[in-house]
């Protein structure tokens, strides 16, 4: 998961941790030197400990230039270089490792290539991470700003504590560092799901803490900071109304509870099936446009989700409805989803083979383009006369457009794969289940 290091609050006052030690830094120098220098066998066990993310540790350098080769980002920051170091006495060189990859994988997800190593040649043992600056699926640089440092400090403090590594001596100055880190946690967000929904369908306080007792959580109280939830197999101790705000006080939870109206009662929703008619209807796009299973798949999604995936005409009246965010991340994912249904109808792909064929292609033609725009470049340096380099200039930038373009269609092609696995494993995982349920429904009728 990638945070927006843009929405941190700033911090008032300096906070001593003794908890592990992190410094985040910037490389502008060659990838291929500061790799080398965490991989080197001496400092990690003859490789003992190094592992790599989205990318293999001995062909990392290749993957990673590679990457920002497709996406044309050669310049600026080429990498980042994080480094975690703990106590020696404190931590083994195993579990330093594996807290390291816990702790690169949370900052930065599945979007980023990146190479972990752990070095035991001090009394301190330490990671290093080194982190691709250009994100493999997207394209996007990760963004770093003043801010970043202290949030991947606090990050790294919650894991050690998570791990029941040091405790923090001083309090928090800031506890607007600590919400944060709460709404982009999974685990608390879970908790907070928990209660809600506990409030949803208790009648009484007692009531509500005995459903959650029943999901496995322990309920306490303290005079200082009220409630307070764990849970037997997590580390986490969560006090609602720290985190929470104060809708999720003792007395706020009462108040809820009492004065709930019908429309809150927490109802479970049916499963989704798909009816005759928009079976039909599916039926007859396939015939249309005779689609094999890929693009098939497509259209079957964007029928459930009520878009008609190949659109003839789109009309739009004078009134203009407003937009909200959760409007426009739908419209955008749905955007995507017709553009690559699209992509699958015009070039009539009807499966994978064909698909990573396609995708070569398109590798094929961008590295031809970048040739001819170098040479274009050469050109207009050695061109004098100001209608001839106008002209190439004008090349240049059609060439960009395509480029820009065909990396679209290329990223495109990687998304509709992914999915398009995801989907099928799925599809196999319910056929068993069926296949289950019938023979053991035959089996009762034997007897």
């Amino acid at each position: 998961m990638i945070y927006k290091t843009s929405t941190l609050p700033q911090p008032r006052k300096k906070v001593e941790f003794t908890m592990a030690v992190t410094k985040f830094l910037t490389r502008k120098t060659r990838l291929n030197t500061i790799i080398k220098y965490i991989m080197n066998g001496e400092k990690t066990e003859k490789m003992m400990y190094v592992s790599g993310v989205n990318c293999r540790p001995d062909t990392a350098i290749y993957e990673m230039q590679d990457t920002k080769k497709r996406f044309d980002k050669e310049d600026g920051i080429i990498s980042y270089h994080l480094i975690q170091s703990f106590d020696g006495k404190e931590i083994s060189p195993k579990k330093c490792h594996e807290l390291g990859l816990q702790y690169a994988k949370e900052l930065f997800g599945d979007d980023f290539q990146f190479v972990v190593a752990t070095h035991l040649n001090t009394d301190n043992v330490h990671n290093h991470i080194v982190i691709n600056s250009v994100s493999f699926k997207s394209g996007y640089k990760f963004y770093s700003n003043r801010e970043t440092k202290d949030f991947i400090r606090i990050t790294s403090d919650f894991i050690c504590r998570e791990n029941g590594l040091s405790v923090i001596k001083t309090p928090w100055k800031n506890k607007g560092y600590y919400k944060l880190y709460a709404k982009n946690n999974p685990y608390m967000q879970l908790v907070k799901k928990d209660i809600d929904d506990a409030i949803a369908i208790s009648y009484s306080y007692k009531g509500f803490v005995s459903k959650l007792e029943a999901k496995g959580y322990y309920v306490s109280e303290n005079e200082d900071t009220g409630i307070i939830i764990e849970r037997d197999n997590s580390y986490q101790v969560v006090r609602p109304q720290e985190l929470f705000g104060d809708n999720y006080t003792k007395e706020k939870i009462r108040y809820r509870i009492e004065n709930k109206t019908y429309s809150q009662v927490y109802i479970p929703k049916k499963k989704y099936k798909m009816s005759i008619e928009e079976y039909n209807k599916f039926k007859q796009k396939q015939r249309e446009h005779q689609l094999r299973e890929l693009p098939a798949l497509y259209i079957l999604i964007c029928i459930l989700l009520r878009i008609d995936p190949l659109p003839e005409k789109i009309e739009i009246g004078n009134y203009r409805v407003p937009i909200t965010k959760e409007m426009k991340i739908s419209l955008k994912h749905l955007e995507s989803l017709s553009k690559q249904t699209i992509l699958l109808s015009e070039n009539k792909i009807n499966n994978l083979e064909e698909l990573k064929s396609y995708r070569f292609n398109l590798e094929e033609k961008v590295r031809n383009l970048k040739g001819k725009r170098e040479n274009l470049w050469r050109k207009r340096k050695r061109e004098t006369n100001p209608e001839i380099k106008g002209k190439i200039t004008h090349e240049i930038a059609n060439l960009k457009a395509l480029i820009n373009k065909t990396n679209k269609d290329i990223v495109g092609c990687y998304e509709i794969e992914n999915r398009t696995i995801l989907l099928k494993n799925q599809l196999k995982i319910e056929k068993s289940k069926e296949i289950v349920k019938d023979k053991k429904k035959d089996k009762s009728r034997g007897r």
